[in-house]
């Protein structure tokens, strides 16, 4: 289960997002816009995965390195 998380722009306070457009700080009373909103995991079974938290291009190239050094290393021990 995911959960979004707004930051406020007034008072730098984080709130659960409801989905509501008009939704407000519960600190400060500002309204919370969505621009400030960041995706959090609740739950434990999700964990943590280093590929999901890098951009996209930056998986691509990720990957890449990884399979040429797995390729590296099949060809070295054959």
């Amino acid at each position: 289960m995911s959960l979004n998380k707004i930051k406020c722009p007034g008072c730098g306070q984080w709130s659960i997002s409801d989905g509501k457009h008009d939704q407000r700080c519960s600190n400060c009373d500002a309204i919370l816009d969505s621009r400030y909103a960041t995706r959090i995991k609740k739950s434990v079974n999700e964990g943590y995965s280093f590929i999901d938290s890098l951009p996209a291009y930056a998986r691509y190239i990720f990957l890449a390195i990884v399979s040429i050094v797995g390729l590296i290393v099949v060809i070295a021990f054959a």
